[in-house]
């Protein structure tokens, strides 16, 4: 229905880098942290050569594991103790939290 029309259009247009600071700083994280969360996705894009934000939110979930300990790339998600990696989390979470706030 049209509803969906909609919502599928709020996803596929959505200025995720923009969003996700948002989401961030609605939940008091200092704003060093904010930065280095935005720069980590944007390092993972570079990384993974994908062409942006969507292909992130595509693939987060095989993302979060390959980056975590134990994953293919966990020496990246090590670096600047584990930033990579909680960005990763934590845009996870703000994916399931837009998820259900339709």
């Amino acid at each position: 229905g049209v509803l969906n029309m909609v919502n599928n259009n709020v996803q596929k247009f959505t200025n995720y880098g923009v969003e996700f600071r948002k989401y961030l700083e609605g939940r008091e994280y200092k704003p060093s942290t904010v930065g280095q969360y935005i720069s980590s996705i944007e390092k993972i894009i570079l990384w993974e050569s994908y062409s942006g934000w969507q292909d992130v939110v595509d693939n987060i979930n095989v993302l979060v594991r390959n980056y975590e300990i134990g994953g293919i790339h966990s020496e990246l998600g090590a670096r600047d103790h584990n930033t990579v990696t909680n960005a990763l989390r934590r845009f996870k979470e703000y994916l399931y939290e837009k998820e259900y706030n339709y």
